[in-house]
């Protein structure tokens, strides 16, 4: 597992937007297998799970994206999982990193910081 959050001076609705839309960038095998929203008053909330099959560790990762805010600011937290192999040990090739990382990488490059 590994996860990182980001934050951003920018529309909830906008940011939920482009991360729906940029994932696909992520790789050709991302796919998005479910999301949720919720409104209450001006607060919005976010959920996506997109998941990605890695041909050098036979197995698929999964990507669940909580984003939250309001018309002004936005927060996201990324959190990946799937990507061990093994029943004991859950031998990890780094692809849950590297699906955290590519998100982080156009979050980054649109302007948003991470805080963890």
């Amino acid at each position: 597992m590994a996860s990182s959050k980001f934050q951003g001076n920018f529309n909830v609705s906008e940011t939920a937007a482009f991360i729906k839309r940029e994932a696909n960038n992520l790789g050709i095998t991302v796919e998005l297998v479910g999301e949720s929203r919720y409104n209450r008053d001006n607060f919005q909330v976010y959920m996506f799970v997109f998941e990605k099959y890695y041909y050098r560790a036979a197995n698929r990762a999964s990507l669940s994206v909580l984003v939250v805010g309001d018309e002004e600011t936005s927060n996201i937290e990324v959190i990946s999982s799937g990507a061990g192999q093994g029943l004991l040990f859950k031998f990890s090739w780094g692809a849950d990193k590297n699906f955290v990382n590519g998100l982080g990488k156009l979050l980054i490059g649109k302007g948003y910081k991470q805080i963890i």
